[in-house]
């Protein structure tokens, strides 16, 4: 285990071993709970920037429909054709024609 390891390492080069002799429990214990927290606290910031990528990427898509529904209807194609190609909902693709 990292902890043990570095409490061994502190304690092999005279890095606190007096204090750590007697603590020695109460570090790691200590130490655990801060790796733990990190931990927790790096997956629940990874989470979070993979869902605002996610989110960014869906926006980035619906703006991207929006834009070329408006191109096909000046080309005149009809808005359940649009739909159609664009896979979406008559009513959306409405919506974003009457924008």
């Amino acid at each position: 285990m990292a902890v043990e390891e570095t409490i061994r390492l502190c304690m092999e080069q005279n890095v606190l071993a007096e204090f750590l002799k007697g603590r020695k429990k109460e570090v790691m214990d200590a130490m655990n709970i801060l790796y733990d927290q990190d931990y927790i606290w790096n997956a629940a910031l990874k989470e979070s920037r993979d869902e605002g990528l996610e989110r960014g990427r869906l926006e980035g898509e619906a703006i991207n429909s929006q834009k070329t529904a408006v191109r096909m209807a000046g080309m005149g194609f009809s808005v359940e054709e649009i739909a159609n190609v664009l896979d979406e909902e008559v009513k959306t693709v409405q919506t974003w024609l009457n924008k």
